[in-house]
């Protein structure tokens, strides 16, 4: 068989058309790769199912989570704002909101990119080469940055237990402050490479299409970065597109016709790949390294909850001086500062059960070559992330009912914000007693 990709690619159309034209001894070969080997290349999930998985987890799920996530998190955002800037854990979850909801925009243009209904408009536009750009690198950018600003977050907890009379000059809202800014800045220089080396620009695009006179049948595969081979059948063809050349030839039991159109896509330059590289090596430290301190902080603030909590059971049988004076007060926690700690431990293991996930795979996509995005296992690549992406927008979304539940000065806002009725300070007034 003839090797299609590398005559359909060629930068001349025309001399594609005359070399496909000329093999017609050979006509079978175009029909057995349009319906044979590219089945061979699917991996363990085909095409039609990937497109499936995609339109429902991206273009359904995760745009409904994104649309609630992005609410969610502009309640946030005025809340804390509204409760100022005195307290540096207000300044952390503000700069967390932020992140979050950078994370939800750019995963709902994403969602917006999928929509199937693309494939059958005559759009002169890749959606892919544009969501690339414009949405899949900025969404990894800012999910990077809630990650990192979890890991400071928790580790700010583990330095309030550990050194509770030194934390205060150690953390102060100003240094909070400028540790947040520089992780925002540093991880949004970290993506820069990416767009000095591939940009959107007009890209030619050969389109392939077999028209057979058999029974009707239908698919559409790509080639390469910019061709699209499709088959219909009764001379009907269901591509759209502006064609600015076409050149049919005969093959086997049809007709196969080569046009060639411009379209707006991914261009690289010359060290593009290189460049694309450099970003994505930094965003697979950034991940990998704020997953692991998170996990570090997490695991030290549960003990020092069980630790809090033997030490409140002691307290109850002997005085509090003398278990203070016995321990050198290293299990006291004040009934505030526990709270928080649950707070923050209780978002972090939220944090840690939505992208645990995603690190393994992130794992397996550097130890095998073929599950990638351009891999044999591309289709599963494709489907296993549009599940990745689904609690990336979790967690992004529902730390609202974290904060309301858990923390009665984000009631208080909230309720406030809202012009809720005072009768739910009773329950601040509960739970205050209770803790």
């Amino acid at each position: 068989m003839p090797n299609w990709t590398q005559l359909l690619t060629g930068n001349d159309a025309s001399s594609s058309a005359s070399l496909l034209f000329c093999d017609t001894e050979n006509s079978s070969g175009l029909e057995d790769y349009i319906m044979g080997d590219k089945r061979k290349e699917e991996g363990f999930i085909s095409d039609s199912l990937r497109q499936t998985f995609e339109t429902v987890n991206f273009s359904i799920v995760s745009g409904i989570i994104s649309m609630f996530g992005c609410a969610t998190n502009v309640i946030n955002i005025v809340v804390f704002c509204r409760q100022k800037f005195s307290d540096s854990v207000n300044i952390s979850l503000l700069g967390l909101a932020i992140s979050d909801l950078g994370a939800l925009l750019t995963l709902f243009w994403m969602t917006v990119c999928f929509v199937p209904l693309y494939r059958y408009l005559p759009l002169n536009v890749d959606p892919d080469g544009v969501q690339y750009l414009t949405a899949g690198w900025p969404h990894v950018c800012f999910a990077r940055i809630t990650s990192y600003i979890t890991a400071y977050i928790t580790l700010e907890r583990c330095l309030c237990v550990t050194l509770p009379l030194k934390v205060k000059t150690i953390i102060t809202p100003r240094r909070t402050f400028l540790t947040i800014s520089a992780i925002f800045l540093i991880l949004f220089a970290s993506v820069a490479p990416v767009y000095f080396g591939i940009g959107l620009g007009p890209v030619n695009s050969t389109i392939v299409t077999y028209i057979t006179n058999s029974s009707a049948r239908s698919s559409s595969i790509s080639i390469g970065g910019y061709v699209n081979i499709s088959t219909t059948d009764n001379g009907k063809s269901s591509n759209k597109s502006a064609i600015n050349n076409s050149t049919p030839c005969t093959m086997g039991h049809g007709r196969t016709m080569l046009q060639t159109t411009s379209i707006i896509s991914m261009v690289f330059t010359s060290n593009g790949a290189q460049l694309e590289n450099i970003s994505f090596s930094i965003s697979v430290f950034a991940q990998l390294s704020s997953f692991v301190a998170v996990i570090i902080c997490t695991v030290f603030l549960v003990r020092k909850l069980a630790q809090s909590s033997r030490w409140r059971a002691r307290a109850q049988s002997v005085t509090q001086s003398h278990v203070t004076a016995e321990t050198g007060g290293q299990g006291a926690m004040s009934p505030k500062d526990k709270r928080l700690v649950k707070m923050i431990t209780f978002l972090s293991t939220i944090f840690i059960v939505c992208f645990l996930p995603s690190a393994v795979n992130l794992i397996l996509t550097i130890c095998l070559v073929e599950f990638s995005a351009v891999g044999r296992f591309k289709n599963m690549f494709f489907v296993v992330w549009s599940f990745l992406n689904i609690l990336e927008a979790t967690n992004s979304s529902v730390n609202i009912f974290v904060y309301y539940k858990m923390s009665s000065r984000y009631r208080r806002s909230f309720r406030q914000l809202f012009k809720l009725p005072d009768k739910f300070d009773a329950e601040d007034n509960v739970r205050r007693s209770a803790a």
